[in-house]
């Protein structure tokens, strides 16, 4: 039986923009989808879609290297509405919950 776990993040910047995100993760522990979507404003604007289709199909088992990879896109790409470092930490934060969770149904 093939286990997919669905978990959603949504961040609201005081004083500026929204940011969902949602991540869907299969048995494996692999990223099988996330979505990042908002009212920020991202330049270029190719390089979100470039992240979530970097992170797909990813395992979720190696984290630190997911967030170099994650950082390297995101140094040169302009985020406004949204505070770089909070961006990163909120896609780090759901992939550490998405982790767990996939775990954690692994253990049952």
């Amino acid at each position: 039986m093939t286990i997919k776990l669905t978990l959603e993040k949504e961040y609201k910047e005081p004083r500026g923009k929204y940011l969902h995100l949602k991540l869907i993760v299969n048995d494996k522990c692999c990223i099988d989808d996330i979505v990042i979507t908002g009212d920020f404003f991202a330049y270029p604007p190719e390089n979100i879609d470039k992240l979530a289709l970097m992170l797909k199909r990813s395992a979720l088992l190696n984290i630190d290297d997911l967030m170099k990879r994650i950082e390297n896109l995101i140094k040169n790409t302009e985020i406004i509405g949204i505070n770089s470092k909070t961006f990163k930490e909120l896609i780090l934060g759901l992939l550490k919950e998405g982790l767990k969770a996939c775990q954690r149904a692994k253990e049952r």
